[in-house]
């Protein structure tokens, strides 16, 4: 998988989507579902999402879920890309299955990343 700085335009469709989940609200079966096609629509493989979501996604947003009034309504798209990027260049990250405060969050994670593995595979069964 490529450098984030050298992915943005594919990489920022996913970014944005995985931000849903950080939000102070429910995480309802729609979000869920639109997270997950967008996740199955990318290039990712299951591993690289994973990557995605807990080495680039959750050190930005992981704060706004322990916040007493976190963003509910959305994340700016710049802020969000120049956030991430910052993030990768400046922090050396331990696998995200190192870190047991990310295996708590896994719960959510998991319900998108079954989805996106069902998605693909209803398409690789009707080609």
């Amino acid at each position: 998988m490529e450098r984030p700085e050298l992915d943005v335009d594919r990489r920022f469709r996913v970014w944005d989507a995985m931000s849903e989940m950080y939000l102070d609200n429910e995480l309802t079966e729609r979000n869920i579902e639109w997270i997950a096609k967008v996740c199955a629509d990318s290039p990712y493989t299951l591993r690289e999402l994973d990557q995605i979501m807990f080495c680039e996604v959750w050190p930005v947003l992981a704060s706004n879920l322990l916040s007493y009034v976190g963003e509910w309504r959305g994340f700016d798209a710049e802020w969000l890309k120049r956030t991430i990027l910052e993030k990768c260049r400046t922090t050396y990250l331990l696998p995200w299955w190192m870190n047991p405060i990310k295996l708590i969050f896994w719960w959510k994670w998991f319900a998108v990343r079954a989805r996106v593995k069902s998605k693909r595979s209803v398409i690789q069964g009707a080609l």
